[in-house]
């Protein structure tokens, strides 16, 4: 009997000590990897839209080119 208990307890501790990375690894709706993103063509139309969004504020574009 003390031997099986002995054997339960070193598998729970096992079982505890396991990695859960993947677990823990949830990527937000928001953002898609460059895979998921450039695989279809309505994807790529996504990224080239954030660009020309970006390309508008004056920090990036506009201000440089009008002083």
């Amino acid at each position: 009997m003390n031997k099986i208990i002995t054997i339960i307890i070193g598998l729970i501790g096992l079982v505890s000590l396991n990695s859960c990375d993947d677990y823990l690894s949830v990527n937000p709706k928001t953002q898609m990897t460059q895979d998921v993103l450039y695989s279809s063509e309505s994807g790529f139309k996504d990224a080239l839209t954030g660009v020309y969004i970006q390309m508008k504020s004056n920090s990036i574009y506009g201000q440089s080119l009008s002083k």
